[in-house]
């Protein structure tokens, strides 16, 4: 449910196939590396609100570990709660919290797939005033590599959060086809369909 959680389960697995101390090292190091994401972004006081999606129709805020992760780089999720699973919603609450970046992370999907997932969704009327949208911040991710399963590469999903929200000020360069920024070429959805 949480990162602390999946690092614990790091823990019982190195314990229970006899690598402890190579599960403590792993554990130690994946901790660094999110300290050094909060002391990176500490001198950038932009805070955006931010909606993360895992999946699109019909929309599912995510939850568990993602909203940590927003926080560790230095963003606010605008509809998610640290450590509660993810949940149904409605394109009027993704709408109404008017989120500044919106990040498109169907679970399991990597990249190529949640672009093509992207690509056949049809997006609500008004969209397009969304500040995230008229700012070319809605960013597509790998899901399935960074934010979906519970292991060590959600650090790797926190550096990149950071890059996203704090390109200026992020530790490290996101890996290759980790993230792309999304430009909508879909028409708003119809009303009341």
């Amino acid at each position: 449910q949480t990162l602390a959680g999946v690092w614990k389960d790091v823990r019982n697995l190195g314990t229970a196939t006899g690598r402890g101390a190579q599960a403590e090292q792993l554990i130690r190091e994946l901790e660094r590396r999110l300290v050094a994401v909060e002391q990176a972004i500490t001198g950038s006081a932009n805070r955006s609100r931010i909606v993360c999606l895992e999946w699109l129709d019909p929309p599912f805020v995510a939850g568990h570990w993602v909203p940590e992760m927003v926080a560790l780089a230095g963003g606010i999720d605008a509809l998610g709660e640290p450590g509660e699973p993810g949940f149904r919603t409605t394109w009027e609450n993704v709408l109404s919290v008017e989120p500044e970046v919106i990040l498109m992370m169907p679970c399991g999907y990597h990249l190529d797939a949640v672009i093509e997932e992207l690509r056949k969704t049809r997006l609500p009327e008004g969209w397009c005033g969304l500040p995230a949208v008229r700012d070319g911040r809605v960013f597509a991710v790998d899901a399935s590599s960074y934010f979906s399963r519970p292991g060590p590469r959600l650090a790797t999903g926190v550096e990149i959060l950071a890059g996203v929200l704090h390109p200026d000020h992020a530790p490290v360069k996101p890996p290759a086809a980790s993230v792309e920024r999304w430009e909508s070429s879909n028409p708003p959805r119809p009303e009341g369909s």
